[in-house]
């Protein structure tokens, strides 16, 4: 469940607080287990974006890594810019 929360700070930081707390969402598919001391990194890509009404939501793909370089979950952020 912390990798959500890293996820979601990481998109807070990419689109600023007052943009993700509005109109962020943050989707994850968790691939293997996360375990007491490892040490995650997220990472994104924007995939692409999409005018609707009251301005453009913007798709960024989510990688969570363990220290290893082992991927333990993948996932879709976006948020509404205007």
């Amino acid at each position: 469940r912390m990798s959500i929360t890293f996820a979601a700070e990481s998109m807070r930081k990419f689109f600023g607080p007052d943009v993700f707390n509005h109109t962020g969402t943050v989707n994850l598919k968790f691939l293997r287990p996360v375990k007491d001391g490892d040490t995650i990194t997220v990472t994104g890509a924007v995939n692409g974006t999409e005018d609707i009404e009251g301005g453009t939501r913007v798709s960024v793909d989510l990688f969570c890594d363990n220290q290893d370089g082992d991927r333990t979950a993948v996932g879709l952020g976006t948020a509404v810019i205007k």
